[in-house]
């Protein structure tokens, strides 16, 4: 014998269920036709959905995969049986008063956006047998703090995107990944412990934390995906030396990020990596670095100064635009400097080239675009200049503002 307990506002009933009658609740929602068949047999009211407000499921009934308690629009708790391993994909789907849930200690699973919409559950004990949370398991949730079991090694994406009151968060030890927006709008989060043997960040995973202003990566981190920490409230951040791929957009729109130390290893700042970083005014870059990509350090108004590492090859489309930089030397290995990378960059008034010869470098248009102020350094003697390939007109068309490295030598027109 089973037996479920339905709480209504004005009543509670207890359906006993012989075995042969109901051992798996299904699509169908055969809680609700057992007790409605029992209450007509009885010549009582028949109940719906909207009128319950608790249930608690007592001894061993499954729940079938599939099976949602969606409808129960008035649900605000709940008891699962014992017996349950894994709740299913969506069981509580929009139940937007669920507050209060216990759930079995042999859980092993909760299957994708489980709790989506559940947005007064403010709390949940996961049990320790738990080994994985489906993708957006607890979306749009009003939790505020939680405990991941140690026994959890696989998080899906988005499990806690837009739990907008979550503040603290504890992460199991043997956590390898965090996938994509796993913490996307949690705009009050504050305090995250990463564990030890994380190696990968995906996207957009912190993305509009604007209460997360301090973060420690693990030393075993390798990768950092595109938009991890867009819009949150970091001040600084050191990198660890085993990262070696942070994707474009990383650290876009971080208005209050004000330094960060760099891996030695990385090779590539990719597109927007630093974009709209307004505070950004302490920057390292490695020594290995080949290339600056596209918008970089775009409005970074603070970065008065950088020092490009010998190494470099390109810069990239607005790399620079609407920076601080006051002066900036170019080494000689850079081949490429793209389309207006030191646009709107008003406090620019030198430019140093290392190269001797420029016959290796592609400088686009219109690098500096209209900015009169700035003079161009070259470190080649004004016959040299003269005889360069047509290709590089684009440097001549500035010889207003270009001058040797003596600077008693000025190119006329």
């Amino acid at each position: 014998m089973s037996s479920i307990i339905i709480t209504t506002a004005l009543s509670t009933y207890n359906i006993t269920i012989p075995d042969s009658t109901l051992q798996t609740i299904g699509q169908s929602d055969n809680i609700l036709n057992t007790l409605n068949n029992k209450l007509s047999s009885e010549g009582n009211s028949t109940i719906i959905a909207d009128d319950v407000i608790s249930i608690s499921i007592i001894d061993d009934i499954n729940i079938n995969t599939g099976f949602t308690f969606s409808k129960y629009k008035n649900l605000t708790s709940i008891s699962l049986p014992a017996n349950l391993t894994s709740i299913g994909n969506q069981l509580f789907l929009n139940c937007s008063n669920l507050s209060s849930i216990t759930l079995p200690t042999n859980l092993t699973s909760i299957g994708n956006e489980a709790f989506i919409n559940c947005i007064n559950l403010t709390s949940i004990t996961l049990p320790n047998n738990l080994t994985s949370i489906g993708t957006g398991a607890f979306y749009y949730t009003g939790l505020t703090s939680i405990t991941i079991p140690s026994n959890v090694t696989s998080i899906g994406n988005d499990v806690f995107m837009w739990c907008f009151n979550l503040t603290s968060i504890t992460l199991p030890t043997n956590l390898t990944s965090i996938n994509n927006n796993t913490f996307f709008g949690c705009h009050e989060l504050s305090s995250i412990t990463l564990p030890n043997n994380l190696i990968s960040i995906g996207m957009s995973v912190f993305s509009g934390c604007h209460k997360l202003s301090s973060i420690t990566l693990p030393n075993n981190l390798i990768s950092i995906g595109s938009f991890a920490f867009d819009s949150s409230g970091l001040t600084s951040i050191t990198i660890p030396s085993n990262v070696t791929s942070i994707d474009s957009d990383a650290f876009i729109r971080c208005v209050n990020l004000r330094s960060i130390t760099l891996p030695t290893n990385l090779t590539s700042i990719n597109n927007n990596t630093f974009n709209g970083c307004h505070e950004l005014s302490s920057i390292t870059l490695p020594n290995n670095l080949i290339s600056i990509g596209m918008y970089a350090f775009r409005e970074c108004h603070k970065l008065s100064s950088i020092t490009l590492p010998n190494n470099l090859i390109s810069i990239g489309v607005y790399a620079f635009d609407s920076t601080g930089l006051t002066s900036l030397t170019i080494p000689s290995n850079v081949t490429s400097i793209d389309y207006k990378c030191f646009l709107n960059t008003p406090n620019l008034t030198n430019i140093y080239f290392e190269d001797s010869s420029l016959n290796n470098i592609i400088i686009n248009n219109d690098i500096i675009d209209q900015n009169k102020n700035v003079t161009i350094h070259l470190n080649m003697t004004k016959a040299q200049l003269l005889a360069l390939d047509a290709t590089q007109n684009n440097i001549r068309k500035y010889h207003k503002f270009i001058t040797e490295y003596d600077p008693s030598l000025i190119i006329s027109d």
